[in-house]
């Protein structure tokens, strides 16, 4: 079984201004690692993911979304400290602003082994794209991380989880070879091009982690979060989600 962590911004503290319903601090990382590894899962090479079917059992990835400034001065670190190695998914456009990434950032953390991933030029819906506008996305993204790991990227996670046979076939075009959804699941028989993962919030404590793993399968409240996330369209989603959480009843 392949079980893969998804991540988005990783801070060194419970932030007091962040509302993000992702952030979680690195004691929480950590703390997830821990069980991960108490519990006979065994941290894999990045690039082994490129190749799925080829996996032993009981493995782990940690992925993180978004291209966060984060990931280079807290995050690395960290995974490189406990001897793992990470898989980003970046938006090329943000490379360089304020909050993310650096070029140099990506380079370095190419070169102490982890990996990089496409995440979409400019983070938003590929699925939503005209085909000439999604090849064009496609085409600047690994174009960009190319540039600055010095292969082209083999991994992909469509933005929001939202993809389509479309978004897939313009992938595989472009030398993909694995893609990364945001369906909640255990990966027991991988598909290289529909990997489940379990999305990391900030109230997932590890606690939750470990009955998921005991279980081998997410619980009932999971389904029904995940039916709800592919029958309503992403507003209305992210408007329950958000009255969910404000009202202390989060659909996990």
């Amino acid at each position: 079984m392949i079980t893969i962590l998804t991540y988005h911004d990783v801070f060194a503290s419970s932030p007091k201004t962040s509302n993000s319903h992702y952030a979680v601090t690195l004691d929480l990382l950590r703390d997830h690692i821990r069980v991960l590894q108490e519990h006979g899962f065994l941290a894999v090479d990045p690039d082994r993911l490129q190749n799925p079917s080829r996996i032993g059992s009981a493995s782990f990835f940690l992925t993180f979304d978004d291209g966060q400034a984060n990931h280079a001065n807290l995050t690395a670190p960290l995974l490189e400290s406990l001897g793992i190695r990470g898989i980003f998914f970046v938006p090329t456009q943000r490379i360089d602003r304020d909050s993310y990434l650096k070029s140099e950032d990506i380079r370095r953390m190419a070169g102490a082994g982890h990996l990089f991933g496409l995440h979409g030029h400019q983070h938003r819906r590929l699925d939503a794209l005209t085909p000439a506008v999604l090849q064009e996305d496609f085409s600047r993204s690994v174009e960009i991380l190319t540039s600055l790991v010095g292969s082209p990227p083999r991994i992909f996670a469509p933005v929001g989880g939202y993809g389509s046979a479309p978004v897939t076939a313009t992938a595989q075009a472009f030398g993909v070879q694995v893609i990364r959804t945001m369906r909640w699941g255990l990966n027991h028989t991988p598909d290289p091009w529909a990997l489940e993962t379990i999305p990391v919030s900030r109230d997932f404590d590890s606690s939750q982690l470990l009955r998921i793993l005991q279980a081998g399968h997410f619980g009932r409240g999971y389904r029904t979060k995940e039916l709800i996330k592919r029958t309503l369209p992403e507003f209305l989603y992210n408007q329950v989600r958000q009255t969910a959480t404000r009202i202390g009843k989060s659909l996990r």
